[in-house]
């Protein structure tokens, strides 16, 4: 992931207008809002080769969202993965109560556990 926040950096250094244009936390939210609704129609449509399409302009957005406030994206989905694997054990996963359950005691786990100061090195 890191080739790709590279190749990120490297666009969006040869245009620093986009930067500019595109620096706001807001805005930058709403442009990946607006991909993720081209995604879900496709989606709903099940047309593959458009949600081929239309899937890396989402990550595009992650991606440039990471590289505007400097966040290591690799690093933060290996941090979330063992966040996840911490709090989410494979037992409620494994088939032997129903998802809705098993979601709703996660749920629950991470209400009680969530004091807002979760962060990759609490684990």
């Amino acid at each position: 992931m890191r080739e790709e926040q590279s190749l990120i950096a490297e666009f969006m250094q040869r245009r620093p207008a986009m930067v500019v244009n595109n620096s706001d936390p807001k805005r930058m939210v709403e442009l990946l809002y607006q991909e993720v609704d081209e995604l879900n129609v496709e989606i709903e449509a099940g047309n593959v080769d458009k949600i081929a399409q239309e899937l890396p302009d989402v990550a595009w957005f992650c991606l440039t969202i990471a590289q505007v406030y400097g966040i290591d994206l690799e690093n933060a989905i290996w941090a979330k993965a063992l966040r996840n694997e911490h709090k989410y054990g494979e037992e409620y996963f494994d088939g032997s109560i129903p998802y809705e359950e098993a979601h709703a005691l996660c749920r629950e786990m991470w209400d009680r556990n969530n004091d807002g100061n979760y962060t990759p090195d609490s684990i």
